[in-house]
């Protein structure tokens, strides 16, 4: 059987402060993720959509409501939208930029269904308001 691919330690990282709510601590890691990475389409695509999952969760906005879902429908939920999102990241005719936005989600996706933490982080704060400050943050 072939060794299933694991989150990049970075990137889980990142998932985990997001989950936390540590959004300073989460723009810092993502930072350093746009400087080790390559500036190319894909890149620019995967950054992109790690962006939109720091912003979803910073606002709590109900037009996000899809990764609210995904958080909390479970690891077998997770793992039917890592193999959709691995589907997209892998299509042939999608642009550079989208297989990198489709390959950040699969990368989401594949975290939730580790035993990291990330899901519990999630369901701890599912009712958690936005923090408005740095000082907040470190409460």
């Amino acid at each position: 059987m072939a060794q299933r691919k694991k989150t990049p330690k970075m990137v889980t990282e990142f998932f985990l402060l997001v989950a936390s709510r540590n959004f300073t601590a989460a723009e810092r890691t993502l930072e350093g993720l746009r400087t080790s990475l390559k500036r190319v389409e894909w890149s620019q695509g995967y950054l992109t959509a790690l962006r939109g999952m720091l912003s979803a969760t910073r606002t709590n906005d109900d037009r996000y409501a899809f990764m609210k879902r995904l958080n909390l429908k479970g690891k077998s939920e997770a793992e039917r939208m890592r193999r959709e999102f691995s589907a997209l990241s892998r299509e042939t005719l999608q642009p550079e930029f989208d297989k990198g936005f489709f390959s950040a989600w699969t990368d989401y996706a594949r975290a939730l269904g580790e035993d990291n933490g990330l899901m519990e982080r999630l369901k701890a704060n599912s009712g958690n308001r936005v923090k408005e400050s740095p000082e907040e943050e470190q409460e």
